[in-house]
């Protein structure tokens, strides 16, 4: 019962772009099981439909290299859960930081 109510399935596919010492583009699919999607809203002046965009489609780094990430649902779950990261880490404190969400949502 769970598991059809706040489950569903996501299609990610990751794609390296051509280099100078590899020519050709290579794709990677692979479809998973999610029950909610994590959203990022913590870098100042992000807002929900920011986090969105940069969860469905960024690029990040894979076996060394910059490529893109491209996140598509394939099957939803009646009720969808979208969790707001409200933290960031400090560097330069070497701690965690709660933000707030006041520009998040509105």
């Amino acid at each position: 019962m769970v598991n059809r109510l706040f489950y569903g399935k996501l299609r990610q596919k990751i794609t390296r772009v051509p280099t100078q010492q590899r020519l050709g583009s290579s794709t990677h699919e692979k479809e998973d099981l999610f029950s909610h999607l994590p959203v990022n809203v913590a870098d100042s002046g992000f807002d929900i439909y920011d986090g969105l965009s940069g969860y469905f489609d960024d690029v990040v780094e894979y076996e060394g290299e910059k490529a893109r990430m491209e996140v598509a649902l394939v099957d939803l779950p009646p009720l969808l859960q979208i969790q707001l990261q409200v933290s960031s880490y400090s560097d330069s404190s070497v701690t965690l930081l709660k933000l707030s969400l006041a520009g998040a949502i509105q």
